[in-house]
């Protein structure tokens, strides 16, 4: 029995695609090397059908150091395209036009989730395969 086709953008409510910007990492090399560093994906397929993508390297990178790093926190808030945006937040009603000036996401690292702040969409994340938060 076939499943029913969804577009993966409505299937999960995540409207704001990752821009060019998020593709460069532009801290310290020593810091992060996208080959050796720990896979960071989200499950970017239609419900029912997991297909796991990579996150851009701004992303990933960040998502790293929250979890794991100096910075470490239970969560990592972003505005795809917009790192200016990152970690500011207010509160919010569910709408599908945020502020220009605030995260629009966070990845909980306790549930191994992303949400979309304002229309509450959600989906899951993984690091290096695995669907928990590192061990420490």
């Amino acid at each position: 029995m076939p499943l029913p086709s969804e577009p993966p953008v409505e299937a999960f409510g995540f409207a704001e695609d990752f821009g060019a910007v998020d593709e460069v990492y532009d801290g310290h090399p020593s810091n992060y090397d996208r080959d050796a560093h720990p896979v960071w994906e989200y499950d970017g397929g239609v419900r029912g059908r997991s297909e796991w993508r990579r996150y851009p390297a701004r992303i990933e990178a960040a998502l790293e150091s929250m979890c794991t790093g100096v910075l470490e926190g239970p969560k990592f808030m972003y505005r795809p395209a917009h790192p200016d945006n990152d970690g500011m937040y207010e509160a919010h009603n569910r709408s599908r036009d945020p502020p220009p000036s605030v995260a629009t996401r966070f990845v909980i690292f306790d549930d191994m989730t992303e949400r979309e702040v304002y229309t509450g969409a959600w989906r899951a994340v993984r690091r290096d395969g695995l669907r928990r938060r590192p061990e420490e």
